[in-house]
């Protein structure tokens, strides 16, 4: 259904939902079934970022916060400044970029997400050594490391492993391309 100014609305959790701007409900701001470019403003690093079933989105997020979720989001782009952990679930053609610190990235059932992080700043912003990816049931993933001087690295996270017995009866897993 939609509201007096157009806007697509419906009740998601028992609550009300607009798709056109951020809401807040406690510690998480959400955007909901949301397209176009929206911005969202974090004032606590307790703070977390929900993004859920938003298509062909420019999602800019500033300030510190401690979660990023993005559920079943397609063609959406993130600028993100900080954030301790972001998840993407369900997703497709997603780009995740964070400016500054993001220690760990969980990918589920993805797939051609991008992920863009800084890389060896002048003491701010991740190391690639501080950086934790975690991925299942996903393929098309890659890393973007920015380097000071502009450059980048891209780095394709492998997607097909082969796992082997050792002489110790240990199974060791290893992904075919290195």
């Amino acid at each position: 259904r939609t509201d007096d100014d157009g806007c697509l609305t419906w009740l998601c959790e028992e609550q009300l939902y607009t798709a056109m701007a951020f809401v807040r409900e406690g510690v998480a701001f959400r955007l909901v079934a949301a397209e176009g470019d929206h911005k969202v403003e974090v004032t606590s690093f307790k703070q977390r970022v929900e993004l859920i079933n938003c298509h062909n989105c420019h999602v800019r997020v500033q300030g510190r916060c401690t979660a990023l979720n993005i559920s079943d989001c397609s063609d959406t782009t993130i600028l993100a400044d900080d954030c301790l952990q972001a998840e993407l679930a369900g997703c497709t053609k997603v780009e995740l970029q964070v400016q500054g610190d993001a220690s760990r990235v969980i990918v589920d059932r993805s797939s051609e997400i991008a992920l863009t992080l800084p890389c060896n700043q002048a003491q701010t912003g991740p190391k690639a050594a501080d950086f934790e990816l975690i991925t299942s049931r996903c393929d098309a993933v890659k890393i973007i490391l920015l380097r000071p001087e502009g450059k980048h690295t891209v780095k394709a996270v492998p997607t097909t492993y082969v796992s082997k017995f050792n002489q110790e009866d240990e199974l060791v897993t290893l992904p075919t391309h290195r």
